[in-house]
């Protein structure tokens, strides 16, 4: 049946990875990966098309995804998250027009053609409507969209990976709304810190791990033979450091020191997960979370490894 399945797709400079999601059952039947060689993906930019549809079209014959409809995320680099005040004046049923209203003139976003969604944190009633701004290149959705179309996949939503991420960790009950959280994807080339107030994203931040910059190739997976433990440890003191600062800003800055972050939550395909997360509990006062791995299960009720949450928990975005 083909509206029985849904596909969740991501899409990284390194890998392409996939979930297949039964609508009817509700649970995910199937998952998988293929390695993507340097100098087709950049930054989640296409470098190069053609190798990138000749890749896909492997995926959608092995996979069997000619024909499905498709949710894909959106490469983190591509993506805006900004906190916004809108005057409690405009009625909630209007916060999107008011930011298209206002795009270029009081509301800034850093592309010429945005894609963006608006997100209600807080209703305002004596102050400001507080609100949350998700954008992304419109530009570049469209080139992704023509390259699915062109292999036969139909493109019906876009996600942010922090969303996806977050879903599974409100599902196992390890945040809820009265959290503040600092969501932390470690992955194998960059590291992107997500802060969560409401269960709502409210700030987004790009890191690059220079530890991944002499790896040419991942094969057909990666391990922790593919790094040097000394220097990825030795590069997540910088990140601490960052850590640190985006703390102190989502306190001082953002919540005029009436509050801060209540948990951390850690995540990504890092090989080097667990030591990373072992440093985290080292050094922070605050409670660190990790999904729980039995609790998070696939096809024949198996285990998922977690370099494949970011697409399970696309799956769990709700079907319309």
């Amino acid at each position: 049946m083909f509206n029985q399945y849904v596909i969740n797709l991501e899409i990284k400079d390194y890998v392409i990875r996939y979930t297949r999601f039964d609508i009817s059952k509700k649970k995910v039947v199937s998952l998988g990966e293929h390695p993507i060689p340097n100098g087709v993906v950049r930054s989640g930019i296409i470098e190069n098309e053609e190798e990138l549809i000749k890749i896909l079209m492997i995926c959608a014959k092995k996979w069997r995804l000619k024909n499905k409809k498709v949710r894909f995320t959106m490469p983190d680099p591509l993506v805006i998250v900004r906190r916004q005040n809108i005057p409690n004046g405009v009625n909630i049923g209007d916060l999107r027009h008011y930011v298209n209203f206002h795009l270029g003139e009081t509301i800034h976003l850093p592309f010429d053609k945005p894609s963006y969604d608006v997100v209600l944190i807080e209703e305002g009633i004596d102050d400001d409507h507080e609100v949350t701004i998700i954008a992304t290149d419109e530009l570049i959705v469209n080139k992704y969209q023509e390259i699915f179309k062109k292999v036969g996949m139909k493109l019906i939503a876009v996600d942010i990976s922090s969303l996806n991420y977050y879903r599974l960790l409100h599902k196992q009950n390890l945040v809820d709304k009265a959290d503040h959280v600092l969501l932390i994807h470690y992955d194998v080339n960059e590291v992107v810190f997500t802060a969560f107030r409401k269960n709502c994203p409210l700030l987004l931040q790009h890191f690059h791990l220079n530890s991944s910059n002499e790896l040419t190739s991942f094969g057909t997976t990666f391990s922790r033979g593919d790094f040097n433990l000394d220097d990825v440890l030795a590069e997540f003191e910088e990140i601490s450091l960052e850590i640190e600062r985006v703390e102190r800003f989502y306190q001082f800055s953002m919540n005029k020191n009436e509050d801060s972050f209540s948990k951390i939550a850690v995540v990504g395909d890092h090989p080097y997960l667990d030591e990373i997360v072992d440093r985290m509990l080292e050094i922070n006062q605050q409670t660190v979370v990790t999904l729980n791995e039995e609790k998070v299960l696939g096809p024949k009720q198996m285990i998922v490894e977690p370099k494949y949450y970011n697409v399970y928990g696309l799956a769990l975005k709700e079907v319309r």
